[in-house]
């Protein structure tokens, strides 16, 4: 690991286009984990839902799932997107040093 003295400052530019990076990247892994979330959320209260619900729809049982599914998963998915930047960062500093 480089002493403090040789680190290279970056510029506002540079520091501008890694801040931009990494929230692009944050919001891509939680986007997709809400959308897997809502969407086998939809699969299962479709599946499973006439089973406990028989006189529901299937337009309300697919609401009901996307609902359920982009709550809970949005709940996870900003802590593993905050996991697996960090887990991202911290190879490619490993790939510089």
């Amino acid at each position: 690991m480089k002493e403090k003295s040789e680190r290279k400052l970056h510029s506002v530019a540079t520091w501008s286009w890694i801040v931009l990076r990494w929230t692009a990247i944050f919001l891509y892994y939680t986007l997709f984990i809400v959308a897997i979330g809502a969407a086998t959320a939809c699969l299962v209260f479709l599946t499973l839902g006439k089973l406990y619900y028989p006189e529901g729809s299937y337009r309300d049982l697919a609401l009901s799932g996307l609902k359920v599914g982009t709550i809970l998963s949005g709940i996870w998915g900003i802590g593993v997107a905050i996991v697996k930047c960090f887990v991202k960062g911290k190879a490619e500093r490993d790939a510089r040093l």
